[in-house]
């Protein structure tokens, strides 16, 4: 994409990127409505400070229709949360695909 001005010479327009967040469109905890028997799943967002470097990010993403999900799916998710402690967590649903 490019931008023009007065002087008729083009220059590529600046584009920000997103943050992970914003990407996942992360709802606060506790807004999101799921009809029984499925459960809500939030992103869980940490930072590295005081952690050792590293190359490969400590972060998981996960992707699947909708943020409600169904008992077994919750529990599987909360477990491998409970086992990466120090892990970023996004979920990306196809609402936050659009």
């Amino acid at each position: 994409l490019v931008e023009e001005d007065n002087n008729y010479e083009a220059k590529p327009k600046l584009h920000r990127h997103l943050t992970l967040q914003e990407l996942s469109g992360n709802p606060p905890i506790g807004t999101l409505y799921c009809p029984s028997p499925l459960l809500p799943v939030y992103d869980r967002v940490l930072n590295d400070f005081g952690l050792p470097p590293r190359k490969i990010p400590r972060t998981i993403h996960v992707s699947m229709k909708s943020r409600c999900v169904p008992p077994d799916i919750f529990e599987a998710l909360t477990t491998w949360k409970d086992y990466f402690p120090f892990h970023s967590f996004y979920f990306h649903d196809d609402q936050a695909a659009d």
